[in-house]
């Protein structure tokens, strides 16, 4: 019940809430989610609101590398094109899973330090 009043309170906000301090950018990565504009049915009168929540990173990364050994095998075609070019997507690939590990931990430290 204490939810439900704490969610309420935040849909009485003013729209304009963010724009002097807090962008609801960094209130999104804050709270792990956002929600959307509340959307009443005519019918029955009741409002729902659509929920936003972060990417799942680890999920990101598992289904990268996944891609990243189907390609594998390609680096040891007899056609010097297709190793070239197996070759580079799977240094892209691994840079990509780099980078959503390092942004996943970026927004983790955001959240404890605040």
């Amino acid at each position: 019940m204490i939810k439900l009043t704490n969610i309420l309170k935040e849909l009485e906000k003013p729209s304009q809430v963010y724009t002097t301090n807090n962008p609801p950018e960094e209130d999104f990565i804050q709270k792990g989610f956002k929600l959307g504009k509340p959307e009443i049915n005519p019918e029955t009168g009741s409002t729902t609101t659509t929920v936003t929540y972060l990417p799942k990173f680890k999920q990101m990364r598992v289904d990268l590398i996944q891609k990243r050994n189907n390609i594998k095998p390609f680096k040891f075609s007899a056609n010097p094109d297709i190793v070239k070019v197996a070759t580079e997507a799977d240094r892209m690939i691994g840079k990509l899973s780099q980078l959503i590990f390092a942004l996943d931990k970026m927004i983790e430290l955001q959240q404890k330090g605040q």
